[in-house]
């Protein structure tokens, strides 16, 4: 906007509402960069955007902030000094969001050269936690400390609501307790964080019951007392005590005072302020643990981000409001002092011309507030001291000492407010609780609950107030604690060299711990450490290159992309946007004393001019080097002064040139290393190609005399193998004659062998014919024989029933005829012979005998005994019916049935004769010893009608089994 060719508000504004309706939220006043808020994600912030910003010149691209966070790192390469961003605005301006951009590039483009990914995770999940606690939920503790809080179900909450549109919580929260543990917060202790949230909330769920005339209070809802306890691990009882009555020690003496409805209103407020900031303070302290740097790598210079509160004018202003807007205005002033006044005083001190730019300084509304006797803040700590003290006693002595100041006014109808007249405009303060709050009274009574807790982390949580953590007076006024030029927090990522300054009120990072912590200090004021603190912080931004951002809230309702020309108006002109881009056009933003100029730039000297002794005389012979335009640098008495254009210009001439010298210096050192490098590798490559060709000659030698052996071996095994296959094709015509000759014979042979066989067959049949013939003439034999001993046993048959015939007559009834009969046969019958000498029957049996030994027909002799077999059983039968002297009607039976089994045994002979019996079916008998077994039965050792021996027995007994 400093080029804008008319510098009027209107052109300001149209500028900037253009840009901003075209897409484009960032616009330069000069190295200030205005940022608006789009209300909208926009896909401007990637990796491809930081590639594209990442050491480049700020001419060369749009404006962005990354361009902002590029030039600042460019500042700590050359500059080698501390730098700075302070982004200011209101509140729903974007500060938070241009603080978590600044810090991802930041930590993106100096990560991968260090190999510190995992220092950049955390730097981001520092700046998340840092929002959740200081933007919300503390912002909502410092603007509502009347806590009119709003019951919402068994919980409360600041704002009285419990959820934003369009924004996840649960995720929210998730992401919190994610940044946790990645900053190394144990699990333990951020249950103890969450605990204490949850107790602040639950503080505001407790109401008092005034009793007594309004001289004292009881708490009337016990249940939200009991989870507070619970949450806090304290005692229930110390805890009702510590809401309701606050100790009074006079001389030796300790009373216990109840404490008034207001007042126990203020003491709960205070309590909950006091768990809250305690709390933040240890938060900063575990971050910064976390991101501290080691002994080995301490940082030699750093980034700082300060996101701070903006502007606030609300319906009721009071104590919170009055310390944020204090804290703007200071900033204001160090802007107003960076811009505006200390740019003047050098450009009158250095004799340079140019027109005088009026602006507001701010200074006289800054020296109303913390002036040491007369300030708000200095009267407001005397009246703290008092015993009788109270806001309207300080009403009026404010009144008497600033009646005249013009930044200082009472109204008329009101006698419990008063009004400051701001950078931002006007605001009305009510000062009811602003000495209960200046007080910041932490009884030893919460000290001694808090640090009874069951809970570790709960317990060392407050550090008792005896302990003056700035050093400091009671009036406010700096102390020796911190000196005015140390910064306030400690150093940051090792492998980025940043920390950030997410500065908030009450807060200090560099807290001692109660041990450290002197007894003899005097206790300070809200006020005056809030004071010191600031004064701190300002002492330390004085000591970086300071880079601005100055968020603009385009409208009041967060609608996309809608702009608001009397709110964004009214926002530019409490910043001083139009006297910084006056300024910033008319004057020259870049000073630098000669040495460091002419030092810096040398290389754009000739020669002769190097030799000059005035270093102003050689800047200005450099200006005319680089043939800047008139008007745009002027020489002072001890710097050289120039617009912020002219001066990268003159940088990046002095870049070209060591460039270019550079190169040269490379050119000649790399051609020489390039030379000595041939010689030596040509030199090397002489003696090795030497050594590698008399090594290939021999290896040539060698070959050639391998491939004539080769050849001459290939030429012996030639002929050998010709030979070979003349030797072969000879024994294969041998071996087919051979085989020839055999094939003759073979079928010679063949013929003599069918004619043999042919032969054999004949006499083998004419054998079987021959074999045939004597078989039937056997045959004939056989049943010749067989017949003649069929005789034979009809002959025995015949006379067996002879014999029982002659028995049955003799058994007849008549007794004299029976007798005589007997008598007659008795004298008749011859006497029986001896047992060798009977009739022929035994020469029968010789005879049956001698059948059967001369069968050769196993299956017929078999059948033959086993018919034989059967008559002899019969006949033994019938003995011993003749034996038993049985009736000879009965014996008549038998003798039938003899005669019976005689003709069946003829039957079956003639058919064994008929049917005639093949080799084939011839089995193996028994070969009978017939002269043993005659002999045996001649001689009487053998009765075959015995009953213990029959003649099979004797048979199976005696008779030799063969073939």
């Amino acid at each position: 906007m400093t080029c804008l060719p008319e510098l009027s508000e209107q052109s300001v504004l149209d500028n900037i509402k253009k840009r901003f309706r075209d897409g484009f939220i960032y616009t330069y006043t000069g190295t200030i960069l205005v940022a608006v808020n789009p209300y909208k994600s926009l896909d401007i912030f990637g990796h491809a955007t930081i590639s594209k910003y990442e050491n480049q010149e700020r001419q060369k691209n749009a404006p962005h902030i990354f361009a902002l966070s590029d030039a600042a790192i460019s500042s700590i390469r050359t500059e080698k000094k501390n730098q700075s961003v302070i982004i200011s605005g209101e509140s729903g301006s974007g500060k938070s969001e241009s603080t978590k951009y600044i810090l991802s590039y930041l930590t993106a483009v100096t990560s991968h050269h260090s190999n510190v990914s995992w220092i950049h995770q955390q730097i981001l999940e520092a700046n998340t936690v840092l929002e959740s606690f200081g933007a919300l939920l503390y912002s909502a503790i410092i603007k509502e400390k009347s806590l009119k809080y709003s019951n919402v179900g068994n919980c409360q909450n600041f704002s009285g609501c419990t959820e934003i549109p369009g924004v996840d919580s649960r995720s929210k929260f998730e992401g919190l307790k994610f940044s946790l543990t990645v900053l190394n917060i144990s699990l333990e202790q951020t249950d103890c964080i969450l605990r204490i949230l949850s107790g602040i909330l639950w503080l505001g769920n407790v109401s008092f019951k005034a009793q007594g005339g309004n001289e004292s209070v009881t708490i009337e809802e016990k249940q939200a007392i009991r989870n507070i306890a619970a949450l806090l691990g304290v005692d229930e009882a110390n805890l009702s005590k510590v809401l309701c009555f606050k100790k009074l020690v006079v001389r030796t003496e300790t009373t216990m005072v109840p404490l008034k409805p207001v007042q126990a209103t203020d003491n709960r407020d205070s309590i909950a302020k006091n768990l809250y900031s305690n709390l933040f303070r240890v938060l900063l302290e575990l971050i910064n643990a976390t991101l501290q740097a080691g002994p080995d790598n301490e940082a030699q210079n750093s980034i700082g981000v300060l996101d701070i509160f903006g502007f606030e004018d609300f319906a009721v202003n009071s104590f919170e409001q009055f310390c944020i807007n204090f804290t703007n205005e200071k900033l204001q002033n160090f802007f107003n002092q960076f811009i505006f006044k200390l740019e003047q005083e050098e450009y009158e001190k250095e004799g340079i011309s140019w027109e005088k730019i009026s602006y507001e300084d701010n200074q006289p509304c800054i020296d109303l507030i913390e002036a040491k006797a007369t300030g708000i803040l200095a009267q407001l700590d005397e009246e703290v001291k008092l015993p009788k003290g109270s806001e309207e006693s300080w009403m009026i002595k404010l009144d008497k000492t600033h009646d005249k100041n013009k930044y200082f006014s009472k109204p008329k109808l009101k006698t419990n407010a008063f009004s400051i007249k701001h950078y931002a405009g006007e605001v009305l303060y009510t000062i009811d609780g602003f000495l209960e709050k200046n007080k910041d009274a932490l009884q030893d009574e919460l000290y001694d609950l808090i640090s009874s807790s069951t809970y570790p982390f709960i317990a060392s949580l407050i550090i008792p107030k005896e302990a003056d953590i700035f050093g400091g007076s009671s009036s406010g006024t700096p102390g020796s604690g911190t000196p005015r030029n140390e910064p306030v927090l400690s150093k940051g990522s090792p492998a980025n060299s940043m920390h950030a300054l997410n500065q908030t009120p009450f807060i200090n990072s560099n807290v001692p711990s109660p041990k450290m912590v002197p007894k003899t200090m005097t206790k300070m004021t809200a006020g005056g450490a809030f004071k010191n603190q600031l004064n701190s912080l300002v002492a330390t931004l004085g000591t970086t290159s300071t880079h601005y951002v100055r968020c603009i809230k385009p409208n009041s309702t967060m609608e996309a992309f809608a702009f608001d020309e009397p709110k964004v108006l009214s926002q530019l002109r409490y910043s001083g946007m139009m006297e910084t881009i006056k300024i910033r056009k008319a004057g020259y933003p870049a000073r630098v004393p000669y040495e460091k100029f002419n030092t810096d730039n040398r290389f754009l000297l000739p020669a002769e001019a190097k030799l000059l002794a005035d270093p102003k005389e050689k800047a200005e012979r450099i200006a005319k080097i680089c043939d800047l335009p008139t008007g745009s640098w002027q020489t002072g008495k001890s710097k050289i002064f120039m617009k912020a254009e002219i001066l990268v210009e003159i940088q990046k001439r002095t870049a070209e040139v060591q460039k270019a010298s550079v190169l040269t210096i490379q050119k000649y050192i790399r051609g020489h290393q390039a030379r000595v490098k041939y010689q030596d590798l040509r030199k090397n490559a002489i003696v090795i190609q030497k050594s590698t060709r008399g090594w290939s000659a021999r290896k040539r030698c060698r070959q050639l005399k391998e491939e004539k052996a080769k050849a001459l071996q290939a030429e012996e095994e030639r002929k050998e193998r010709e030979l070979r296959e003349l030797r072969a094709l000879e024994a294969a015509e041998m071996e087919r004659q051979a085989t020839e000759r055999m094939m003759a014979e073979l079928r010679a042979a063949q013929v003599r062998l069918q004619e043999a066989q042919l032969k054999q067959q004949e006499e083998e049949r004419k054998r079987q014919e021959e074999a045939s013939e004597a078989e039937k003439a056997e045959q004939q034999a056989r049943m010749e024989k067989e017949a003649a001993m069929i005789a034979t046993i009809d002959s025995l048959i015949q006379k067996v029933d002879d014999n029982e015939g002659r028995k049955s007559r003799a058994a007849e009834p008549e007794g004299r005829k029976s007798r005589t009969a007997t008598t007659q046969d008795d004298a008749l019958s011859p006497e029986p012979l001896p047992l060798g000498k009977r009739p022929s029957a035994d020469n029968k049996l010789d005879e049956i005998f001698s059948f059967i030994k001369d069968f050769n027909s196993h299956d017929e002799l078999a059948a033959l005994a086993q018919n034989l077999t059967t008559e002899i059983n019969e006949l033994y039968e019938k003995k011993k019916v003749l034996l038993s002297n049985e009736n000879l009607a009965d014996v008549a039976p038998r003798a039938s049935t003899l005669s019976q089994v005689s003709s069946e045994y003829r039957e079956s002979t003639a058919k064994s004769q008929t049917n005639s019996i093949t080799p084939q079916h011839r089995v193996s008998v028994p070969v009978i010893n017939t002269n043993q077994v005659m002999a045996d039965f001649s001689e009487g050792r053998m009765d075959p009608f015995a009953e213990d021996l029959s003649l099979q027995s004797y048979g199976e007994l005696h008779f030799a089994f063969g073939d």
